[in-house]
């Protein structure tokens, strides 16, 4: 996720633990879920995004100014050379020479200093505040790929009316402010103070508020705008949240379809149509699942949250499941088949929606033509088991309504 989506994020779990608060027991969430302001991250993330760059352009010039002139740590080191490489020492450096006889040697008859003690000044800019500026540095060249990916996934691949060319000319725009500010922090990268500072480790987990950081005016700019972009500081977090905000979108879902809460049931159990529907908040912090009761069989389908996109295609079917997907704030990914669900973008209710309502999609078809033929890709390839038709070939899985004359309930759908 973006900076700003992550800190758009954190606003709406704040409105949703207060809900929490308010209605302690799960079935009473679920019935005044119309009291709760759900606003979409990626319509805010878009009207937040040219703030954010300005706030960047105006950093980056904070940045250059402090590297133009540091903060540096003094010190005085006392050291060994050979004599001949030192120049003027002084009278305390040459009082310890004299006490240390392991540094002369005999010359010419004579006692000579072979090595004397030496007086180093040094001025080190490794400090912690400096390191500081080189991890927001590196953020901010992060946040800046993420920006330049984002937003070339989203250039139209056809300009064949209006909106595409209208919606193409915001995009370049766009682009050509984030290829600004890149060339900008090329700059920065490429100056003595980044190359020296980057070679020590630049993760800092939890940023103190030195004195530097809080009465340093450049520095200060600095701390604030990381104080105030960089909401969570370890993943974990982050990924809890954005559980919690998927997991109340697909609430939404079930709501607007009017799947009729379970009395018989104390967890959050649904009616809807001929099945129970049940959503099961896995205790690993990325995982929900959905199971699907029909008759006497449980289908369980598995959805993985993921934060970060481009790590989105490394995720692996789990066989105990009879779908995996993975789902962003921006799209849904299929990790059967490899391939995104949406071509275009879709709002978070739609993904959500998508996942939900695929996995309960009917069709009316003559049973006795799709008992022998794929419903799908027309294979012939089927394996049957207790009424659960297999296709070996699209990978279907499909079954017939008992209650429904020539009716497929689609348990698997493959396109």
């Amino acid at each position: 996720m973006k900076i700003i989506e992550e800190n758009l994020l954190k606003k709406m779990i704040t409105q949703l633990n207060n809900y929490e608060k308010k209605y302690q027991d799960v079935k009473e969430r679920f019935t005044h879920l119309e009291e709760i302001e759900f606003t979409s991250l990626q319509e805010l993330s878009f009207e937040k995004d040219n703030e954010f760059f300005d706030e960047v352009t105006f950093i980056l010039s904070v940045i250059t100014s402090i590297i133009a002139h540091p903060q540096i740590s003094n010190r005085d080191e006392d050291i060994i050379e050979r004599a001949e490489q030192v120049g003027n020492i002084t009278n305390e450096a040459l009082k310890q020479t004299i006490r240390d006889a392991s540094l002369w040697k005999e010359k010419d008859f004579e006692l000579v200093p072979e090595y004397i003690h030496y007086h180093q000044h040094i001025d080190d800019l490794k400090i912690y505040e400096n390191i500081f500026i080189g991890m927001l540095i590196h953020l901010i060249d992060t946040e800046l790929t993420k920006y330049d990916v984002f937003y070339q996934r989203l250039i139209p691949s056809m300009q064949t009316d209006a909106l595409f060319i209208e919606e193409s000319e915001k995009i370049e725009k766009t682009l050509t402010k984030i290829d600004s500010l890149k060339r900008k922090m090329l700059h920065i990268k490429n100056t003595a103070f980044y190359k020296e500072i980057s070679k020590v480790n630049l993760n800092l987990r939890k940023i103190q508020p030195t004195n530097i950081l809080l009465k340093n005016k450049l520095y200060n700019l600095c701390y604030k705008f990381y104080r105030k972009f960089v909401i969570y500081e370890d993943n974990k977090n982050l990924q809890i949240d954005f559980k919690k905000y998927y997991y109340y979108q697909i609430l939404r879902v079930f709501k607007l379809n009017e799947f009729m809460l379970d009395d018989k049931n104390q967890s959050l159990v649904f009616n809807y149509q001929d099945k129970k529907i049940k959503l099961v908040d896995n205790e690993e912090n990325s995982k929900i699942s959905l199971e699907i009761k029909y008759h006497n069989n449980v289908y369980k389908h598995l959805l993985i949250l993921s934060t970060d996109r481009e790590l989105i295609d490394e995720y692996v079917e789990d066989k105990d499941y009879i779908t995996t997907e993975v789902i962003s704030l921006w799209n849904l990914y299929n990790v059967d088949t490899n391939e995104f669900v949406f071509n275009n973008q879709a709002s978070e209710i739609e993904i959500a929606r998508k996942w939900v309502m695929s996995k309960l999609q009917e069709v009316v078809a003559k049973k006795m033509i799709y008992s022998k033929y794929c419903p799908i890709c027309k294979d012939k390839n089927l394996t049957i088991e207790n009424d659960i038709y297999h296709c070996n070939n699209c990978k279907s899985i499909y079954t017939f309504k008992k209650e429904t004359k020539d009716v497929i309930w689609f348990i698997k759908l493959r396109r």
